[in-house]
């Protein structure tokens, strides 16, 4: 076997293209799609022939009755005309090749080109109601769409023609919703290849209806359970517990706590829900308790406020009421008599009040003066301060060394010293302080004394 490479071969080899398809659709480069009972297909083969070659066609396997033409063959311009009367072919697939020699020197081109045909069925379209209307909502359908090719289009109409949806098919199956009234559907590969379908949604199924229940509080005025109809029509029927006509709407008797039941059914056009229970529940009201409510009460206490027996709580007076910034607590401060009301709701609605006054109010303003203190972090006694009990005006602390000078001041009834000096432990030993303070009531305090500082 000789093989011998050229260096200066510049053959480019003819090329051909279909075009004027009557009857089908092009798919890639040479397939066409028809549809099964189309009459007549027919396509133009248009060439080019750069290099100027003659150019001899042969064409094997057309399919049936179909018929090639083919001009200006062999030479350096043919052209080719594909006719078929496709009207009583069977579905499938079809094939012919075409077979292009160049004489071009020094070496000739061959090539060999496959058209495919393909016949499918029309395309076919089946409906099913997946869930029905129950009279309130869309139906729930599935498409289910076969044969023609793909991509198929869905596209539907309603009554008035106006285009309700179009879809794009790949897999043969679609599903949404779909309401009440009558559609158009025209399922198609190409305006060619398409089929019809007309599909009417009714109202069907049972109404969806859950149980009612109400809660009232005890002692409410009596009022009747409020069932609103699902729609204009809508027909509501009341049985007694043991089903048989109630003729109205039941008014429970909100006169003793417990639980009440009955039946009701419900008719909305064609739809029927059954024996739906309404349930009524007669609730206690809940206990309101104010359970800040300390055993002594000194002039100028702060009293955070605390109930129970609800999940809200509202309190009054509001301006003797305040918010702590920190904390967000509510607070009053024990100036004069006070009474205080809480309102307490529940998880059902129902509301309960009490009241607390703060009238024993005791002018009461100590002091004492510890004599040593051990700041060594076991938490007891880490610190000196003077203790009071009662409320403060005034308050000033200031503690020296034995030299005279002032190691602590303070004016914060609350603050410690913790013998430390700069942020320097002091020495243990004896030290002094001078305090004056004055009470809420009025009562000053003015003192001297020392204290020792023990490690």
């Amino acid at each position: 076997m000789t093989f011998v490479v050229l260096n200066n071969c510049t053959n480019t080899p003819p090329a051909v293209t279909m075009q004027n398809v009557s009857g089908g659709t092009i798919t890639g480069l040479n397939d066409v799609n028809i549809c099964i009972g189309t009459p007549n297909l027919s396509f133009d083969l248009a060439f080019t022939n750069p290099g100027n070659d003659d150019i001899t066609l042969t064409s094997s396997i057309l399919p049936g009755s179909s018929t090639l033409n083919i001009t200006g063959n062999p030479g350096m311009s043919p052209s080719g005309s594909f006719s078929w009367a496709t009207g009583s072919v069977p579905a499938g697939v079809y094939t012919f090749y075409l077979t292009l020699q160049t004489d071009h020197c020094p070496i000739q081109d061959k090539q060999t080109i496959a058209y495919t045909i393909n016949i499918t069925p029309i395309p076919s379209l089946a409906i099913t109601t997946l869930a029905p209307t129950q009279c309130i909502h869309d139906a729930y359908v599935e498409y289910d769409l076969k044969y023609g090719y793909l991509p198929r289009t869905l596209t539907i109409t309603d009554s008035t023609g106006a285009i309700f949806k179009i879809y794009t098919d790949s897999t043969g199956v679609i599903r949404d919703s779909l309401p009440y009234g009558l559609f158009n559907f025209v399922v198609s590969s190409d305006p060619l290849c398409a089929a019809t379908r007309v599909y009417s949604v009714k109202d069907s199924g049972s109404l969806p209806l859950s149980p009612v229940t109400r809660s009232y509080c005890i002692d409410v005025p009596d009022s009747a359970i409020d069932v609103g109809p699902l729609g204009p029509g809508a027909i509501i029927t009341w049985y007694n517990f043991n089903l048989s006509p109630a003729y109205y709407a039941p008014v429970p008797n909100t006169k003793k706590v417990g639980t009440q039941a009955w039946f009701f059914t419900e008719q909305y056009k064609i739809c029927s829900s059954g024996y739906v229970p309404a349930i009524a529940t007669i609730h206690a009201l809940p206990d309101a308790k104010i359970i800040s409510i300390p055993p002594t009460i000194c002039l100028g206490d702060t009293i955070y406020l605390a109930g129970a027996g609800g999940v809200t709580y509202v309190w009054s007076p509001q301006n003797e009421i305040f918010n702590d910034s920190v904390t967000g607590r509510l607070y009053i401060r024990v100036l004069v008599p006070t009474t205080i009301q809480l309102n307490v709701t529940d998880q059902y609605g129902c509301t309960d009040s009490t009241y607390a006054s703060y009238k024993n109010i005791e002018y009461c303003c100590t002091f004492s003066y510890p004599n040593a203190f051990t700041p060594n972090g076991d938490g007891k006694n880490d610190g000196f301060k003077v203790l009071n009990f009662g409320n403060m005006m005034s308050y000033h602390l200031m503690i020296f060394n034995r030299w005279g000078n002032m190691v602590f001041e303070t004016m914060d009834p609350e603050a410690y010293w913790t013998g430390k000096f700069n942020g320097l432990p002091c020495d243990i030993g004896t030290y002094y302080f001078y305090f004056k303070g004055q009470c809420l009531t009025g009562r000053t305090e003015e003192h001297k004394g020392d204290v020792i500082l023990i490690r």
